[in-house]
């Protein structure tokens, strides 16, 4: 009896902030909805290399506070889906996209409704690492009454690290072209890979 009747009034007063509270974020908050693409990002495993990776971009359709709404649509850079694949062994799969099987970073209040497309085809195949020979790829003529006496890389080999079937059948990986027209004494020049 005495928690009823004691400060009944100040009791009557916080009942009324909370229902209008209550009633202000349900009732009043308009809802809403829109269609975002979105880039699908794919989680692997270390040993693992995605070699047809399906789908680039999802379709998202999302509800929940309209003004949030409204801020995702003009900045969806930082939206992510990400699929994780690190318990895929190698092979070409047929992977199930739903809701619940992704990651996503949407705002408090924005709700997931759906995603396509539903599925994606993706080949894994297992990564291999090798170290391979650098061939410098000679392009030219030096000057006249000079030749190409030598010519090396440093380093002479790298680590390669991709698909295995491509590794696997890599026997060195040539340089960028050296151009060597007109050339009469001997230089260095540093290219890519």
């Amino acid at each position: 009896r005495k928690v009823f009747l004691e400060d009944w009034l100040l009791k009557l007063v916080a009942l009324a902030i909370t229902l209008a509270l209550w009633l202000g974020v349900t009732v009043f908050t308009k809802q809403g909805s829109a269609r975002l693409t979105v880039p699908l990002n794919i989680r692997l495993s270390d040993n693992s290399i995605l070699t047809k990776p399906g789908a680039k971009d999802v379709t998202i359709r999302v509800s929940g506070d309209d003004q949030k709404i409204r801020e995702l649509l003009t900045s969806t850079a930082n939206i992510y889906i990400l699929l994780d694949l690190s318990a895929l062994d190698p092979g070409e799969k047929l992977v199930t996209i739903t809701p619940e099987s992704i990651s996503y970073n949407l705002p408090p209040g924005v709700r997931l409704e759906d995603i396509e497309p539903r599925g994606i085809s993706v080949t894994l195949e297992a990564a291999e690492q090798k170290d391979v020979l650098v061939d410098p790829q000679i392009i030219g003529s030096p000057a006249k009454g000079f030749e190409i006496y030598s010519e090396s890389a440093s380093p002479q080999r790298v680590k390669v690290r991709g698909p295995a079937s491509y590794i696997r059948a890599l026997e060195d990986l040539p340089t960028e072209r050296i151009d060597v027209t007109g050339k009469d004494a001997d230089f260095a020049k540093q290219v890519s890979v």
